[in-house]
């Protein structure tokens, strides 16, 4: 029940009090009224005093209106309606505290159990990534190194730990202490569920003691298999259940409150507060049918009430299931904490209701004594004098009984007359508005309001004064006299003339309601909000698209939808961690809010999807300008603690007129655009155009077919051999992706290899043809070397240079048989680290080759940053070779290549002509199909003994 229910309480029981003061007090009485000179109780006698008139007057009076029995009855009924009223208060906001109370632990529920699920992910996925390189290669896998390098669960866990397929100790973040180094964990539950299930996904076990530390742990496993798909072991982390209490410490909840993570099982994972022996009690048996699992036996989420058997204190509940994981967070906050403004309101009630009964109780008593006056005419002037003397008593009494009242209660207590004017200010006004109660006295409401809340708090003045209300409620916000603005809530009542029931003024109730106001708008905003970034989530933003599709259809404007998706986020992430990632997603809602209109939405949708509205574009060159700066804007680079990044942006956009399609078509027409946008080499910008629906589903039906392919294995090396110009004989060969599908037949690299970039699954594709290339060339004779394209994806992972050592240690070639070929965009990630991880890989033997020269614009500055060991001259040059424009450029590479030490490789020569003008511009090796075209490995082979042959 909401706080107006309570008003309308108070107001129906000072509208009572007037109408029983001025129709039950004997024609003489005096009647309460306002003294409009002043902010006190008067009373106005009707007749003179005793002391005033000298003697008593011996008119006999009026008759009385009521009988007896009519006045008891209706006396005791009005008795009976206040503390109804005062009653069925007290239960409303009862109520109210309940369902303020239930709604509280839900909502806090969803963040706890949101930040739980973000760490539970964030540690499975790191256990992930362990399981793809283990099972890439479970023979090169070296976990011990693995773990070196990682830092990613640092703070989190105590220990990350791989078992064999016997469940024996292979390696752990931390040695294990001297005599723990050959026990198992064949009886552990994770190790017999995994062993037993070859697809169980994350096992989150009970919280154990650690066998390592001897201290409580969180426990969560997952399988590793063999080639064959037969169980190899487990990868186990174990989480500090701790670290998680201490998060839950600093949720809110109460002195008395409680935050808890259990598993499906009933046991608890972590809690705060901790209590003694709690990791090996089982919740669901103590709290059998009643507890968090009878409730979520019903729904995935929800609040009940509940004594804690921990502590015996009663609860209210709210639980929630953690995403797909088998465990629930339940939040609990004190029912004694939380009721305590109910037992404040109760003893003002009761001393209000005491007040009020003594009071009708008083009035019945003397309107009681007037009939039997009546009654008895003969005794009428001997017991007038001291009747009046009573009923001035009474009358004192009734104006301390109501002064008490009003003056003792934290509401600001307003009598106004007929033209909204104060005319009685209760004492409370200093603490709500910081004014003394006489200097409110002849001042009207208006005056105090917020200049932005004047028209609407006009309009309920004049609803009241006009006549076509008798009650009414509205909060605004009133300035204080020390100038701070807060939020009130008035009640207004109209008050009667007791006599003729006309209105003559109005008694409003005011109060402070800032913190609630302030409350309800923080959590309007969270739940509209990133929290991050701050920027409208995904809820905000479709009511936005909504008002702007609105807005086009009733003005004719177009606007435009573009989504966007960050560039190379990812290796930044896994780079630096999580807190650098997000530091970075909040300097980029900085810039894309600074480029972005006043009238335009920025909005983040999750992770590194932005989404934003350009509002009014009736153009489409208004949103390629957009999109541009939008590009130009995330870049620059970023520092973030004192790192430089770079990323980009791509950016789909979507059109909209004021025929526009729903909204939901919107998003995904700019999502597709956002497609088109990254499988075209990204940091750019596509539009939206008829027929991008299909391309999208041929290329969702690709990536399914690569992921399959890798699985299947359907991927060939072919192999296109390098000559000498020297000797006329071949030097080695450039190994080239090819995929063979089974019903597609042999698929263009052009096709698959951007996809296999943009899904990341080129870091897998790219370790295996380094891995096949090196067998392959080590059986060559003659000391053939082999080049092996390296794609920018594979620079932003961590594992290249493992990959690359793993290959010529697992091959037996040399390092010096070995060539990587790398092209500009590589260098522009993050040219310092990658030109620091060329030098490693230079420093093992291998040789480095900058391939497609010319055909960046910096090319030439990425010379002097690394010592490359070739230079390939790009096939677009070579083709126009015969131009003299096209020529020059071949000859002043050599020129710079020969100054350098650098070798020059000619690509892409099919003709005779092109091989005589490549041999007399100095290049040094020649590749193309005049040679001849990429040969599978077989044929390579028989292309060598045929030079061989040929040369004898």
């Amino acid at each position: 029940m909401s706080t107006h229910t309570r008003e309308a309480g108070q107001r129906f029981v000072s509208s009572l009090v007037c109408r029983n003061l001025g129709s039950c007090v004997p024609d003489g009485c005096a009647q309460p009224q306002i003294d409009h000179q002043g902010s006190t109780f008067v009373f106005n006698r009707t007749a003179r005093s005793t002391e005033e008139s000298g003697h008593i007057n011996s008119a006999r009076p009026s008759a009385p209106g009521w009988s007896k029995d009519g006045l008891i009855l209706a006396t005791f009924i009005a008795i009976s309606l206040v503390w109804a009223v005062l009653g069925y208060h007290l239960h409303s906001l009862k109520q109210t505290i309940r369902e303020q109370t239930h709604r509280d632990v839900t909502n806090i529920s969803i963040g706890v159990e949101k930040h739980v699920e973000r760490l539970l992910v964030g540690v499975d996925q790191v256990m992930r990534f362990i399981v793809d390189d283990y099972q890439n290669d479970p023979e090169a896998f070296d976990f011990a190194a693995w773990l070196r390098r990682s830092t990613s669960l640092e703070g989190l866990t105590t220990q990350v730990s791989m078992y064999n397929a016997a469940g024996e100790l292979q390696a752990s973040r931390t040695p294990p202490a001297p005599g723990l180094a050959t026990f198992h964990v064949r009886d552990r539950a994770y190790f017999q569920a995994l062993s037993a299930d070859p697809n169980p996904g994350l096992y989150v076990d009970r919280t154990v003691r650690g066998r390592f530390t001897g201290r409580y742990v969180l426990q969560t496993a997952r399988r590793l298999n063999r080639r064959d798909g037969s169980f190899a072991g487990v990868i186990v982390t174990s989480i500090d259940p701790n670290y998680l209490s201490n998060q839950f410490k600093a949720v809110d909840v109460g002195s008395q409150g409680s935050i808890g993570l259990f598993g499906y099982d009933g046991y608890i994972r972590a809690r705060y507060p901790q209590i003694e022996d709690m990791y090996e009690r089982n919740v669901a048996s103590l709290n059998a049918g009643k507890g968090v699992f009878a409730h979520l036996a019903h729904a995935p989420t929800g609040t009940y009430e509940l004594q804690s058997p921990f502590d015996q204190v009663t609860r209210v509940f709210g639980y929630r299931t953690v995403g797909s994981l088998p465990l629930i967070v339940t939040v609990g906050k004190s029912l004694e904490e939380v009721m305590l403004p109910f037992w404040d309101e109760q003893r003002l009630a009761i001393v209000a209701g005491l007040s009020i009964t003594a009071l009708l109780l008083s009035l019945l008593a003397l309107r009681l004594r007037a009939l039997k006056r009546d009654r008895l005419h003969a005794a009428a002037l001997a017991e007038a004098n001291q009747t009046l003397y009573e009923k001035e008593k009474i009358a004192r009494a009734a104006e301390a009984h109501f002064r008490l009242l009003a003056e003792n209660t934290t509401d600001v207590i307003i009598w106004c007359d007929s033209d909204i004017t104060h005319k009685y200010v209760s004492p409370a006004v200093r603490n709500v508005l910081g004014y003394e109660p006489e200097e409110l006295i002849g001042t009207r409401p208006l005056r105090f309001v917020h200049p932005d809340d004047a028209e609407a708090y006009a309009r309920v003045l004049r609803d009241l004064t006009s006549g076509r209300v008798e009650q009414a409620v509205t909060a605004q916000r009133y300035r204080r006299k020390d100038g701070v603005d807060i939020w009130v809530e008035i009640s207004f009542s109209v008050t009667r003339e007791a006599v003729t029931s006309q209105r003559d003024g109005y008694v409003a109730s005011l109060r402070d309601i800032t913190a609630r106001k302030e409350a309800e708008l923080q959590i309007a905003h969270m739940a509209t909000h990133d929290a991050l970034t701050g920027l409208p989530n995904r809820l905000l933003f479709r009511d936005r698209l909504s008002q702007e599709r609105a807005n086009a259809k009733r003005h004719g404007n177009g606007f435009a939808v573009l989504a966007c998706d960050l560039d190379r986020f990812k290796a930044v992430n896994d780079k630096l961690g999580h807190p650098a990632g997000d530091k970075l997603l909040a300097l980029v809602a900085e810039r894309l809010t600074a480029e972005a209109r006043d009238v335009d939405t920025v909005a983040r949708l999750g992770g590194d999807e932005f989404a934003i509205i350009l509002s009014w574009v009736n153009d489409p060159q208004a949103a390629s300008l957009a999109a541009e700066r939008l590009i130009g804007a995330l870049g620059r680079p970023f520092d973030i603690d004192g790192v430089t990044v770079s990323i980009g942006v791509s950016i789909g956009i979507a059109l909209a007129s004021a025929e526009v399609e729903n909204t939901d078509s919107l998003l995904t027409n700019a999502d597709i655009a956002l497609y088109k946008a990254k499988s075209t080499g990204r940091n750019t910008f596509r539009f939206y155009e008829a027929g991008m629906d299909a391309m999208v589903a041929k290329r969702t039906n690709l990536e399914l077919d690569l992921r399959d392919a890798l699985q299947r294995g359907d991927f060939v090396l072919h192999y296109q051999p390098v000559i000498d110009l020297a000797s006329d004989e071949a030097v080695g060969f450039e190994a080239l992706l090819r995929w063979q599908h089974p019903v597609r037949g042999m698929v263009s690299p052009a096709d698959f290899i951007p996809l296999a970039e943009e899904t990341g699954l080129i870091t897998t594709l790219g370790a295996w043809a380094l891995r096949e290339a090196c067998r392959e060339a080590a059986s060559w004779p003659h000391d053939l070397s082999v080049a092996v394209n390296v794609s920018a994806i594979q620079f932003q992972q961590p594992g290249l240079e493992q990959s690359v050592m793993h290959a010529l240690s697992a091959s037996g070639l040399p390092a010096r048989r070995l060539e990587l070929e790398i092209t500009e965009s590589v260098l522009m990630q993050d040219a310092q680290a990658v030109v620091a991880c060329l030098h490693r890989l230079r420093g093992l033997g291998v040789r480095i080759a900058l391939d497609d020269f010319g055909t960046g614009y910096s090319s030439l500055s990425y010379l002097r940053q690394f010592p490359f060991d070739k230079i390939k001259i790009d096939r677009s040059f070579i083709r126009e070779i015969g131009d003299p424009d096209a020529a020059a450029i071949v000859r002043a590479v050599v020129g710079l290549g020969t100054h350098l030490g650098i070798a020059i490789t000619a690509e892409g020569v099919e003709t005779r002509e092109q091989l005589d003008q490549v041999r007399s511009e100095g290049c040094t090796e020649v590749q193309g199909f005049l040679f001849s075209q990429p040969l599978p490995a077989l044929d390579a082979l028989r292309f060598i003994d045929v030079r061989l042959s040929s040369a004898a």
